[in-house]
């Protein structure tokens, strides 16, 4: 995270912002919740099963797919791979970046926000 955030610092116009939507904190997923979604459009049909693991500070996302349409059915995967921080380590990893950052704790979607620039 702390690359990745003295990156955007490195690329930050002068006077910009960035914007980050965090993922979730450590101990708030549940990792033997699966979900099953459908969707269907123009003669397609695309079935997802999504489950997820937690391995020390990162959860795996992994996602199952079946797609069916007029040439019949295949199947893909795909894994993501994101940390679970919390607010305290967050904040202390935009201020080793270089940043000065204000949190907002409802954010957009109830997971908070992190407004930084650069600092002076």
């Amino acid at each position: 995270m702390s690359l990745a955030l003295k990156t955007f610092r490195e690329h930050l116009a002068p006077g910009g912002i960035i914007i980050v939507e965090p993922w979730f904190a450590p101990g708030v997923l549940d990792p033997t919740r699966v979900t099953r979604q459908t969707g269907e459009a123009h003669g397609i049909r695309v079935a997802r099963v999504s489950r997820m693991e937690i391995e020390g500070t990162i959860s795996r996302l992994h996602f199952d797919y079946e797609i069916t349409d007029t040439t019949g059915t295949r199947r893909a995967s795909e894994v993501h791979e994101l940390g679970l921080f919390t607010t305290d380590e967050l904040l202390r990893t935009f201020q080793e970046a270089g940043l000065h950052v204000e949190y907002d704790r409802k954010g957009l979607t109830d997971r908070g926000l992190y407004v930084a620039r650069g600092m002076a």
